[in-house]
């Protein structure tokens, strides 16, 4: 079994296509950062572990994967892009790229909405329209049987606010 922690970027303000004509390059806003870092020093008092991280490749998910590698002493080099991450990939694509990882025993999966929460549906219940409102910093964990439809467990649900508190 593989552990999940399935993690939303933190704040990043509106998109603005004058400053970000792409907005894969728009970044987390300076709040969004200091809130991330807290949600990650969070993750850590509570004992979660992460083996590996992947992002969407997206500005804003690398910032907050960033974050993630500072509370946890992993080398930021070490994060790996996989596309179906992005925003409006599909979470079958996502959940096929994973198999691969069969080796690895706890991955952060750092993305965005909606793809994250149709994910989260499509591995608990196999349906994307199941899908779970993260907010942005929230993170979920699941155990993971299988990277396919209904292959998963839902074993907690963390709102960045409670993350924070938990920061030294």
């Amino acid at each position: 079994m593989m552990k999940a922690v399935i993690v939303r970027h933190a704040d990043a303000g509106k998109a603005d296509p004058r400053k970000y004509p792409d907005d894969a390059l728009r970044p987390l806003s300076d709040e969004g950062e200091k809130e991330m870092a807290k949600v990650a020093r969070g993750m850590v008092r509570l004992g979660i572990e992460i083996e590996d991280i992947f992002d969407s490749g997206f500005e804003r998910a690398r910032q907050t994967a960033n974050c993630i590698c500072e509370a946890y002493k992993i080398d930021p080099t070490s994060i790996r892009v996989i596309k179906s991450l992005q925003p409006d990939a599909e979470p079958a694509k996502t959940a096929a790229e994973l198999r691969v990882c069969k080796d690895l025993t706890c991955v952060a999966l750092v993305g965005h909405m909606p793809q994250l929460g149709k994910l989260i549906g499509y591995l608990l219940a196999g349906n994307t329209d199941l899908a779970l409102d993260l907010k942005k910093g929230a993170v979920c964990l699941l155990d993971v049987e299988r990277w396919s439809a209904g292959g998963a467990t839902m074993t907690a649900l963390l709102p960045p606010k409670a993350l924070r508190k938990l920061a030294k």
